[in-house]
């Protein structure tokens, strides 16, 4: 057919076209064809189906399968569905459709998923371990003295001074004091105890020799640093009645009245200075 339009054009078409753009026309003639047919046959390369018609199949249904052969296949899917039973040939609308009935779906309880319920019994065994917990770690911590080092944390932050823990003074090298608060305006010694309802008769009557023992201590500071001086009684507690603390408070007060320098009474209980501890170490780290 080509070869034809191209003989016709030639013959009929050429002697009436101006003689400038006849050899261009004649070019024309030539290359166009060809083109045309390499045109065919990249089509037939790339999908050589085009090529067939509905009526050229037995069956409409190969030549519908041949033209959805490049539309994506969706599966369908249903709650429970196992994987290898998925029909991967759905539709878009029918996957769209199994996905939504899956998401929107209303969930089934099964007798599984209901919690058992939490007798009395196992709620006290709970709170008894806790209890035991709590206790051994608290024991630990006086046993170990790390009240000692949360307390001069705690105090360095809040005097804002050198706080140092053991101190023994040049004077009296035989006398260890708890800490030792250091600072342009501050001459701080200090005395830490652990105070439970069993010892607490024992600290009524050593508190008062301490405040002894730091009065003479006093008489030998010069004058210059006897402006400045006070003693601090630091007392950790915990679970203990309030009577005992106040008791102590009033034999520390009523010394302090006989003395001719400062007395700070400061109680703490024992969770409250483990975390004001913390809290002074990371303002400190940042």
């Amino acid at each position: 057919m080509f070869a034809a339009i191209a003989e016709v054009s030639g013959t009929v078409v050429l002697p009436l076209v101006d003689a400038t753009v006849q050899a261009v026309y004649v070019w024309f003639l030539m290359v166009f064809p060809c083109f045309l047919v390499l045109l065919f046959f990249v089509t037939l390369w790339i999908d050589h189906s085009v090529l067939y018609a509905p009526s050229d199949y037995k069956d409409e249904a190969g030549f519908v399968t041949l033209f959805n052969r490049g539309v994506p296949k969706y599966s369908v899917i249903s709650p429970g569905t196992d994987v290898d039973d998925v029909d991967s040939g759905a539709s878009e609308s029918e996957a769209i459709a199994s996905v939504e009935n899956v998401l929107f779906s209303p969930i089934e309880k099964t007798p599984d998923d209901t919690p058992a319920p939490i007798s009395e019994a196992e709620v006290e065994e709970t709170k008894a371990v806790t209890k035991d917990l709590e206790r051994e770690f608290y024991e630990r911590y006086r046993k170990n003295a790390q009240y000692m080092q949360d307390v001069a944390t705690v105090m360095g932050t809040r005097y804002r001074a050198e706080c140092t823990i053991n101190a023994s003074p040049k004077s009296m090298p035989n006398v260890t004091f708890d800490f030792v608060l250091n600072a342009h305006d501050v001459n701080c010694v200090g005395k830490t105890i652990f105070v439970t309802a069993a010892n607490h008769p024992t600290y009524v009557r050593s508190l008062v020799a301490w405040l002894d023992l730091v009065s003479l201590f006093f008489s030998g500071l010069s004058s210059a640093e006897s402006e400045k001086f006070s003693c601090l009684i630091v007392v950790v507690y915990r679970n203990l009645p309030s009577r005992h603390l106040s008791s102590l408070r009033e034999v520390v007060m009523t010394k302090a009245q006989e003395l001719p320098f400062k007395v700070d009474f400061e109680p703490f209980r024992s969770d409250e200075l483990i975390a004001q501890a913390q809290r002074a170490l990371d303002a400190s780290n940042h």
